[in-house]
């Protein structure tokens, strides 16, 4: 195998070795907030709740806010982003449809992001980040090393 070869191989996995590493620096950050949440629960007149039925709920400009299905028990639920009235349009798909009208306070404030820069990640995912940082930073240093002592031809 030619030198260059090796090079090329050497830098692809090291390449490789990055992105893989990349893709464990991500993470999930969640925070409980508090919020005002509207909710509907349908049911049918014998009081029997309307499982899984479609809801679709309407801001009061009359544009479709959110899309879902009911729970188990009938209940649909949704954060308002403004205040007024809000409609939920409630159709089982059998020929069932109901329709309520709810009325929003102000919407409360979202949770804030505590103090204290990027969220955690565990140590384990924190440990094999530093060690591929320190990994690729000494393999860029003897490749640089080894490109700039070598004769040129």
């Amino acid at each position: 195998m030619s030198p260059r070869a090796g090079r090329l191989r050497a830098a692809a996995g090291l390449l490789a070795l990055v992105l893989a590493t990349t893709a464990y620096a991500h993470g999930v950050d969640l925070r409980p907030g508090s919020a005002q949440a509207l909710v509907v629960r349908a049911a049918y007149s014998d009081g029997t709740p309307m499982r899984f039925a479609k809801v679709r709920v309407v801001n009061s400009q009359g544009k479709t806010h959110q899309v879902g299905n009911a729970d188990a028990s009938g209940r649909f639920a949704w954060l308002p982003d403004r205040e007024g009235e809000w409609r939920a349009i409630i159709d089982d798909g059998i020929g069932h449809r109901a329709e309520v009208v709810v009325e929003a306070g102000a919407p409360a404030p979202s949770a804030a992001r505590a103090p204290g820069g990027p969220p955690s990640q565990a140590p384990l995912a924190r440990a094999l980040w530093g060690l591929s940082a320190i990994f690729w930073l000494t393999g860029a240093l003897f490749w640089w090393r080894g490109r700039r002592s070598r004769p040129v031809p």
